[in-house]
């Protein structure tokens, strides 16, 4: 009998889906208090998820969500953010 391998599911901060991790983007606060954009999903400190489409990254950047859960976030980060998502409506 094979077994499956285990696909860890995350939530998205906008839509509240549970998704595979690989499907979202990572973003967690760096030392410097800063928040980064994690590619490697392996960055230490605390972190959230989202989906890798624009509707939920706006649909995040309007109720400040990014904010609430990891801290200050300015708004040229929601742009880094949308200009690598990809464009599913």
């Amino acid at each position: 009998m094979k077994k499956e391998k285990h696909i860890p599911l995350r939530k998205c901060l906008a839509c509240g889906e549970m998704k595979p991790k690989a499907e979202l983007f990572r973003i967690y606060v760096a030392q410097d208090g800063g928040v980064e954009l994690d590619r490697s999903f392996k960055s230490g400190g605390r972190g959230a998820y989202i989906c890798r489409n624009k509707d939920c990254i706006a649909r995040a950047a309007k109720a400040k969500r990014i904010e609430r859960v990891v801290g200050a976030c300015d708004a040229d980060f929601y742009g880094k953010l949308s200009a690598e998502a990809e464009d599913e409506g």
